[in-house]
């Protein structure tokens, strides 16, 4: 359904996407990814906890951006190809990103109270983005003391939801998280699958409010902290930075 001028914007690392570059003829198309070969990649791409991801871009520009995982930087390698496009030379794109760059509410923003980090993650959970986000706050584990993760009921987990709960717990286990709290009937399934493997430096706790999740961390939360937030909503997110503010000493 492209018009015959339009432009097709493709990821050049997804073999469903390149595959389209194949088989139809005459398309016009903008190709990013990791893949040197494609108009807009990145290379030499570092992580830095708290401090963003750099990279190059195009093998000309050094970036360093408050993003914190590699889907973060495949949707930018998208909106840069978008908007060099529509005649944005790429090193206005450039300057313009370095100056005036945050990630959305909900989608990956890492917050600051004093020596604790916030990772919100508070849009609704999917199995993708649940594994997403334990991931991005894994690249925090040199930066902190502890590393919390609070999780809410998944959506879109299939026809046998507990079991998909469980499974993500399973994942989860195999990831440097000290403390584990789900929100929900079914989140209660991720703590299961999570305790499967046993260890005294991990924790976990259930509870169905955000009250017995304040509970909690008023007891097991340390001073030097990373805390990712995943599937809650934005009002509970509000309630969590009122919390964390809380906590801060006056000066």
């Amino acid at each position: 359904y492209l018009d015959q001028d339009g432009i097709a914007i493709l990821n050049k690392d997804d073999e469903l996407s390149y595959n389209i570059m194949k088989q139809i003829k005459g398309l016009n198309a903008i190709q990013f990814g990791l893949n040197q070969h494609a108009d807009f990649f990145a290379t030499h791409i570092e992580q830095f906890g708290p401090g963003g991801m750099r990279f190059k871009l195009n093998d000309r520009f050094e970036i360093q951006l408050p993003i914190f995982s590699i889907q973060d930087l495949y949707n930018f390698l998208a909106a840069v190809a978008a908007v060099v496009h529509i005649g944005i030379s790429l090193g206005e794109v450039v300057e313009i990103l370095k100056k005036n760059f945050s990630l959305p509410e909900g989608r990956g923003r890492v917050l600051q109270f004093g020596e604790i980090f916030v990772i919100d993650e508070s849009y609704s959970s999917s199995p993708r983005s649940v594994s997403k986000a334990a991931r991005v706050l894994s690249t925090f584990e040199q930066y902190s003391e502890q590393l919390v993760f609070i999780v809410g009921d998944m959506a879109n987990a299939g026809i046998n939801v507990e079991q998909q709960h469980l499974n993500m717990g399973y994942f989860l286990s195999a990831l440097p998280i000290d403390l584990l709290i789900t929100v929900g009937e079914y989140a209660k399934f991720i703590g299961k699958g999570f305790e499967v493997i046993k260890s005294p430096k991990k924790v976990c706790f259930s509870v169905n409010s955000l009250n017995g999740v304040f509970e909690i961390l008023n007891v097991h939360l340390k001073r030097n902290s990373t805390i990712a937030i995943k599937g809650l909503g934005k009002v509970a997110m509000h309630r969590f930075q009122s919390y964390f503010k809380a906590q801060q000493p006056i000066s």
